[in-house]
């Protein structure tokens, strides 16, 4: 059982899933959502590095593109005017 949740190929699942949400969200031009889910997908691919025993440059590449990611989401957010 534990083999499962430590297996990289489903992350991958997962991946796929995640690329299928942006295409959606593109298509329906809502880009507010897209560095959400870019944040999400560099976590998950540092995710997957880790389990697939990358390097840790690989590992800090990935989370360094998730942290840029929430920081612009968090700038599109406090630039958004207040209702």
């Amino acid at each position: 059982m534990n083999d499962i949740f430590t297996n990289p190929h489903l992350i991958d699942a997962i991946l796929l899933l995640v690329a299928f949400e942006m295409i959606v969200l593109l298509w329906q031009r809502r880009w507010r959502l897209v560095p959400v889910l870019v944040s999400g997908a560099a976590l998950l691919v540092g995710l997957r590095a880790a389990l697939a025993n990358a390097s840790g440059v690989a590992i800090g590449s990935a989370l360094a593109v998730a942290g840029l990611a929430h920081l612009v989401d968090l700038w599109l957010r406090l630039r958004e005017p207040r209702s």
